[in-house]
């Protein structure tokens, strides 16, 4: 992944442009295949090494409540696979727990609820000679460091990366993305009653951090949103063919969509290669900002945290 890089950013959206976001905040991603991660704080960038040689790996960063330290999963390389943990480290680099050891050769994938508690853990066996299979979702207290009886298995959800925003803003409801068929979809699971509720066809399936009556997901050339409450459909960002969504993620407060077109040069599409086109679009006043060339990407995004947080008090 490529930084997101908010100077230049800044340089192209202001210059007396109508619309102009508001791009303060912490962000972080992770270097696939490399011992170290990428911070922006609040426009301060440094680079951050990690334990481990190369036979070490590390993927799906993600901030916590408490403001220097993260959650990221390690992959060691063995003789048969891979195995996988989940940790938590700070803004040095260094490791300060093992939230979860994962089984020998069971890849994982999470993503922490708004309670700052509870992970939704993606997991399916992989022993890197055939395809993945028995994919589960389960859920884990980071704290308590203990699973909940609840475990929701789906026939295929190879390749469909948990996205940062698939919790409700109250830590209830959670997204669940799988395959149907050729088609990927996704359902919403209630951790209270364990009903569940069918979305939609589509991809990139995120829940408003603001609003647990907003559900935001890519389909055909547009984004749309879902209501769990009323199951309602509407039309959220239209997009066109030869301006087609081809992925999008929230702010951390849930008042802008930072959208990525797809991008034409001379009539000819980019290829996978080309930047994007990006534009930042208001849900407030449906006010879109100046497009700008970029592939720029950032695993976890929030708001400059406030000092003294007391994540003990987090619970589920």
């Amino acid at each position: 992944m490529k930084k997101l890089l908010f100077p230049l950013l800044l340089l192209l959206l202001g210059c007396g442009k109508d619309f102009e976001p508001d791009l303060s905040g912490w962000q972080a991603y992770s270097r696939p295949g490399r011992q170290m991660i990428s911070l922006s704080l609040d426009g301060r960038n440094k680079e951050v090494d990690l334990p481990g040689d190369k036979s070490i790996n590390y993927r799906f960063v993600q901030w916590t409540k408490v403001p220097d330290q993260l959650l990221i999963v390690q992959a060691k390389k063995t003789s048969a696979c891979y195995d996988y943990r989940l940790l938590t480290i700070d803004t040095t680099g260094a490791i300060l727990d093992t939230v979860y050891a994962a089984p020998s050769n069971t890849l994982l994938n999470f993503r922490l609820a708004p309670n700052d508690s509870l992970l939704l853990m993606k997991s399916y066996i992989d022993e890197c000679d055939g395809d993945p299979y028995r994919f589960r979702y389960t859920f884990f207290n980071r704290f308590t460091k203990k699973a909940l009886p609840d475990t929701i298995a789906v026939t295929d959800a190879s390749g469909i990366p948990l996205r940062e925003t698939v919790w409700s803003p109250d830590s209830k409801r959670v997204i669940i993305p799988e395959w149907s068929g050729l088609a990927s979809q996704a359902f919403v699971y209630d951790l209270v009653t364990r009903d569940t509720t069918w979305i939609d066809e589509g991809t990139n399936f995120l829940w408003s951090p603001s609003d647990k009556s907003l559900i935001a997901y890519q389909r055909k050339h547009s984004i749309y949103a879902f209501n769990p409450d009323t199951r309602e459909k509407t039309v959220l960002y239209e997009g066109r063919k030869k301006r087609s969504v081809t992925e999008f993620r929230w702010n951390p407060t849930g008042e802008l969509l930072m959208i990525h077109l797809r991008s034409y040069l001379l009539n000819i599409e980019a290829g996978p290669t080309g930047m994007s086109s990006v534009v930042y679009y208001s849900l407030e006043d449906e006010r879109e900002s100046e497009a700008y060339r970029g592939d720029e990407r950032v695993d976890t995004w929030k708001t400059t945290p406030i000092q003294n947080s007391n994540p003990a008090g987090a619970s589920h």
